[in-house]
């Protein structure tokens, strides 16, 4: 009876333990995903803010320097 309980509470907590670290793991992948998806965005903010800035740069003196 006591090694039943026993059995039983294993069970619950190996199978507690596995759903958590299937969370952990698509917490992680949502995590990287959603970074790389933000940064590449930030990324071509910024580019396009400096294409932006140099044309005016050309246009206002004539020349790339």
């Amino acid at each position: 009876m006591l090694t039943d309980i026993f059995l039983k509470a294993m069970l619950v907590s190996i199978t507690v333990g596995a759903i958590g670290m299937l969370f952990l793991v698509l917490g992680t992948l949502l995590y990287l995903y959603v970074n790389e998806w933000w940064f590449s965005r930030l990324n071509a903010r910024m580019f396009d803010e400096e294409v932006i800035r140099l044309n005016n740069d050309i246009e206002e003196d004539g020349d790339l320097l």
